[in-house]
């Protein structure tokens, strides 16, 4: 009988060091891990990305040869538009002069009836419609804004009731464009002055 004895004591201590061998490493392998996620939460790895996405997307004031993008973020960020006739080709940029939550774009000098892409970079990513960019289509021509577009007679009271129109003045001074900021200038009209400068 002590034979069989020491047998089973000798049987049964190794099972039970490999059992808490293998506790012992998971517990240290879910710490790891667990610490791994806390200090990534922590410096912004998952949050960032989504607070700064763009959400309410807008496209807006769509003429013939102008389209105003409108989006909003969670944080205060600053961002640009990409833009293009091709999809795969977005050669074309528009960014914030300003940054905050509300965003607001105006793409100027577009081509009539056509189709344009865009995609909404902030910082170092590009968000877009799932995959593909977003789409909007300026309007012909001859497009019309509406009743005050339509001929009215000619005479006194008709020049007195138009409002006049603001143009942004052409200067070389950029801080003049950037103060009539939606006053008749736009952000491309401010881009295309820092880059005459240059």
């Amino acid at each position: 009988m002590e034979t069989t004895k020491i047998a089973t004591l000798g049987h049964t201590r190794p099972h039970r060091r490999s059992r808490l061998l293998g506790i012992g490493v998971g517990l240290m392998l879910s710490f790891l891990l667990l610490s791994a996620i806390f200090t990534a939460s922590l410096s912004g790895i998952f949050v960032s990305a989504t607070n700064d996405a763009p959400t309410e997307l807008i496209i807006r004031s769509i003429t013939d040869t102008t389209a105003q993008i409108y989006w909003t973020t969670q944080n205060e960020t600053q961002g640009l538009v990409q833009y293009g006739t091709n999809p795969s080709q977005l050669a074309m940029i528009a960014p914030e002069v300003v940054g905050g939550k509300e965003h607001t774009i105006d793409l100027t000098l577009l081509k009539p009836a056509s189709t344009y892409y865009f995609t909404i970079r902030i910082g170092d990513t590009v968000f877009d419609n799932g995959g593909t960019p977003w789409t909007f289509a300026t309007k012909p021509a001859d497009f019309a804004t509406g009743p005050a577009d339509a001929s009215a007679p000619i005479g006194e009271d008709s020049a007195a009731s138009q409002e006049p129109v603001l143009t942004c003045p052409e200067t070389a001074n950029c801080d003049v464009i950037k103060e009539r900021l939606g006053q008749g200038c736009t952000t491309a009209d401010y881009i295309q002055c820092l880059q005459k400068r240059q």
